[in-house]
């Protein structure tokens, strides 16, 4: 028969345990992030170099950067708001408003 002690000491340890795995997931989540945000200002870098040599803008759509890095497109907005280095364009279409949104490297950061 288990006691009043040792379920008290189990409830501890158990409370103990929950703490570590909650930490343990919010670092996996942190770090897979940081992950995803590192890969599309990699792809933005390297696109937009080979582009910038030839006299093109080196802003990309969410449908190329979902191709390139696997990216959703809530994850490639996300990424873009954290990251100091990608920049957001807005292209405007012919009634005044946002038709597309683009994403670029920003190499003066």
């Amino acid at each position: 028969m288990i006691t009043k002690e040792e379920l008290e000491i189990l409830a501890n340890w158990a409370a103990v345990l929950t703490l570590l795995g909650g930490v343990g997931a919010w670092c996996y989540y942190q770090y897979g992030f940081r992950h995803k945000r590192m890969e599309l200002e990699k792809r933005l870098r390297d696109d937009g170099e080979a582009d910038k040599k030839q006299g093109k803008q080196g802003a990309y759509g969410f449908l190329h950067l979902t191709a390139k890095t696997g990216l959703t497109e809530a994850e490639i907005l996300q990424a873009s708001f954290k990251n100091p280095r990608i920049n957001r364009l807005e292209k405007l279409g012919v009634d005044g408003f946002v038709e597309k949104i683009l994403f670029q490297y920003n190499d003066q950061q």
